[in-house]
């Protein structure tokens, strides 16, 4: 087990796990917020974390929020590098019919951390020739 330090702006904002299992930490939002249909909206999470080398953390939307509102994270999944310890923010996009408001306290992303393998590039003048190739997108099988 790992130990992450985190800072909080007030009590109301702790992360939680709603099951001892989950594989993420819920964080809240540090406002009110409202994002209008087809509009974005920039939410803190009053939450700072020092992840330690080695180590990642990557925001994602809680499912809720696209089920239940249709909003999602607008870059999909936000990155934490080791090193950054500024406030977690998010920002937030609106893709369905009706305006969204979010209270204070409210969970709308949630934290995951994970170990990084030690990874050396090398530059090379060709790669190895595999089955796949350069095939891209929609080349294993139907749309």
């Amino acid at each position: 087990m790992i130990h992450i330090p985190m800072t909080i702006q007030a009590p109301e904002l702790t992360p939680t796990r709603a099951h001892d299992d989950d594989a993420g930490l819920d964080l809240r939002t540090a406002d009110d917020v409202r994002i209008p249909v087809g509009g974005s909206v920039e939410v803190s999470t009053g939450v700072a974390v020092s992840i330690p080398k080695g180590y990642v953390g990557y925001v994602h939307s809680r499912s809720s929020l696209g089920f239940k509102y249709d909003v999602s994270l607008s870059n999909a999944t936000g990155v934490i590098d080791a090193g950054f310890t500024g406030i977690i923010r998010a920002k937030l996009s609106n893709r369905g019919q009706n305006p969204v408001t979010f209270n204070r306290g409210d969970r709308i992303i949630q934290l995951i951390i994970h170990k990084l393998p030690q990874v050396n590039y090398i530059v090379v003048k060709d790669l190895e020739v595999t089955q796949r190739g350069d095939a891209g997108f929609g080349s294993t099988g139907a749309a």
